[in-house]
């Protein structure tokens, strides 16, 4: 997935956290990034300028040997874990 079509996602997106595969890592990007460290986990949030999209964009992420702990973390939240494809998820439930 592009990162022009990540921030229409995230630029639609009211009350959900997108985690995006890219790679080995998972990715969470502007609002679900926000929502992520302040409902799921605290990570590192990064941003960097995108010339594409003309704009710094902010993100976080974590290795892909964790989703499983993510997955189970949610659950003990009450938060709703679903999975799109082999390459998106969504957290809800908030």
């Amino acid at each position: 997935m592009t990162v022009k079509e990540i921030i229409a996602i995230e630029s639609a997106n009211t009350s959900s956290i997108n985690l995006f595969k890219e790679g080995i890592f998972w990715r969470i990007y502007e609002k679900s990034a926000y929502f992520f460290t302040k409902k799921v986990k605290d990570l590192k949030v990064l941003k960097k300028f995108y010339k594409i999209v003309n704009c710094e964009v902010v993100y976080a992420g974590f290795p892909d040997t964790i989703l499983s702990q993510i997955q189970v973390l949610c659950q003990s939240k009450n938060l709703k874990f679903e999975k799109y494809n082999e390459k998106q998820y969504s957290i809800s439930g908030f």
